[in-house]
């Protein structure tokens, strides 16, 4: 286990595979793309874009089957979701004006399903009685902080809202909706 919940989901958006197809039809897209592997909600695209990212780096071919063979040289091609899948990509690529809007979809997504792990993982704390109350309350404050951008408006009062259910429920009060 990587010292998270794993009961995180949150599903990869369609965007993902876009624009990774989109990389393979036109590598130098990733000249202008600030997107972190972890970005990815799929584990299989955190590894495709870290071995994309790294050959057009080193000014290498970003084909197909040059990042196939080096997925298997760097024996990560099934952790890539195996030779089918990574080929498939090139069959599902987002038309290049459409790229940027598939990137600004990728990192808040990324935010979203960071937010959901502390709150479930605050969640669970709690359940557990490993964890005092005002902790809790504390790290559910600072991701409500930072889910406090206009796109995460919502997610922001939700949080709060949680936070709010969550003290209630420890200190045995009636529930805050």
């Amino acid at each position: 286990m990587n010292g998270k919940v794993d009961f995180v989901t949150v599903e990869p958006a369609p965007a993902e595979r876009d624009l990774l197809g989109a990389v393979f039809l036109q590598p130098d897209l990733l000249d202008d793309l600030v997107i972190a592997p972890e970005d990815f909600i799929d584990v299989r695209h955190q590894v495709l874009w870290r071995t994309l990212k790294k050959r057009h780096k080193l000014g290498l071919p970003v084909d197909c089957f040059s990042v196939l063979q080096d997925l298997e040289e760097s024996q990560v091609l099934e952790a890539a979701g195996g030779a089918c899948y990574v080929s498939e990509h090139g069959d599902r690529a987002a038309i290049p004006a459409y790229v940027p809007q598939c990137a600004k979809e990728i990192t808040p997504r990324r935010r979203r399903r960071d937010l959901l792990y502390v709150v479930q993982s605050a969640k669970a704390e709690l359940q557990a009685s490993t964890v005092e109350v005002p902790t809790v309350a504390e790290r559910l404050r600072k991701a409500a902080e930072v889910a406090s951008g206009a796109q995460e408006a919502t997610l922001s009062t939700r949080l709060s809202v949680q936070m709010d259910n969550f003290a209630a429920e420890a200190d045995g009060t009636r529930q805050v909706y």
